[in-house]
């Protein structure tokens, strides 16, 4: 079966509803505008990043709709990318961007960084993925092989390999010394809207709008069961650090929680009012992240499956979060164009400007 027209639009549209999508898609256009509007009659070097980019008026102001976001391993820089095409590169301590990344032609989707912080890889509605170098601000491959948008991306623990998900319904795994294609992962009988690895690497997780989470061999390409009983599109995968859970969101606003050897649904966890677009672990394996189309961004614990935090503060959907290294620390993003810092433990925000 080919993917429908329907099909080719962004992760994004299966996040929200016609009538929202109609008049926020407006909202935000007038506001990019207005903001580069702004950015354009600034002069001089203070206002301008390191690469000659103008500097946001606003610390973690992306100027456009966020779709991902990604922290490097040493936790000193975050990645942020969206409908401006245009990955950005951010001094977490002070908020203020230092760099950017420039050559996708449409709409930036997902975000990945190599685990030595050397190397972000990006996905597109361009149907390309690209790896750039972060220290030089340059991009060394492109990788071409889906024949529409790639809307999810993760990389091996070893960094030798990336694993991406796509409207085209397959997943494709890459090498990245050599930016050449791998193989392709084919079984999805729709679009792909997202894939995680096990901490080992030798698995892949991934769901999409069939309503499906597939678990893969990497080594073979071959599937090795499939997780059912979802009645609406999964958005959002993560896998608990032991290598054991994976955890999924969707758009049923229910966060559940999976047993890899079985496939089996063993928990459900209710507090979003929306669709579920962001999870991650933290690193200890005690607490989950997860974020949402209601705007908020919740941390869970694991073992009781309680809510513990939430941060308010968001003024649209949140598309897209991030964990620090030592998983103290979270950043958020989405409609409305802002990053913003919390604090994991407490749910509060942390001022990037002071």
């Amino acid at each position: 079966m080919k993917p429908s027209e329907n099909d080719s639009k962004s992760r994004a549209g299966f996040f929200l509803s016609g009538s929202y999508k109609s008049g926020m898609k407006k909202a935000a256009t007038m506001l990019v505008v207005v903001v580069f509007l702004v950015m354009s009659v600034f002069s001089g070097k203070d206002a301008l990043c390191s690469d000659g980019l103008p500097q946001p008026a606003e610390k973690f102001f992306h100027a456009s709709i966020i779709h991902a976001l990604a922290i490097t391993p040493d936790g000193k820089f975050a990645l942020s990318a969206g409908n401006d095409r245009t990955p950005r590169l951010w001094d977490i301590a002070t908020g203020g961007m230092v760099g950017f990344f420039s050559g996708h032609t449409d709409t930036v989707l997902c975000l990945a960084i190599t685990p030595d912080g050397k190397f972000a890889l990006s996905g597109s509605r361009d149907a390309t993925l690209k790896l750039w170098d972060i220290a030089a601000r340059k991009e060394i491959w492109t990788l071409r092989g889906h024949s529409k948008s790639v809307t999810s991306a993760a990389i091996t623990p070893d960094g030798k390999f990336a694993l991406s998900g796509s409207v085209d319904y397959t997943l494709r795994l890459w090498d990245i010394a050599r930016g050449k294609e791998i193989r392709i992962f084919t079984g999805h009988s729709k679009m792909v809207l997202a894939v995680a690895l096990t901490p080992d690497g030798k698995y892949a997780l991934s769901g999409g709008k069939d309503k499906v989470i597939k678990l893969w061999d990497i080594a073979t390409g071959k599937e090795i069961r499939a997780f059912t009983g979802l009645d609406k599109p999964v958005l959002a995968i993560a896998v608990t650090p032991d290598g054991k859970y994976a955890v999924s969101g969707g758009k049923d606003s229910i966060v559940r929680v999976w047993d890899i050897a079985s496939g089996k649904e063993i928990k459900a966890l209710l507090g979003h009012t929306d669709a579920v677009s962001y999870l991650a672990v933290t690193p200890d394996g005690k607490h989950m992240l997860s974020a949402g189309i209601d705007g908020a961004v919740i941390v869970w614990d694991v073992s009781s499956g309680k809510k513990i935090a939430q941060f308010i503060g968001h003024r649209e959907p949140v598309l897209a979060a991030a964990l620090t290294p030592d998983g103290k620390y979270a950043l958020s993003g989405g409609y409305d164009s802002r990053i913003l810092m919390w604090e994991v433990s407490t749910g509060k925000s942390v001022d990037s400007n002071k």
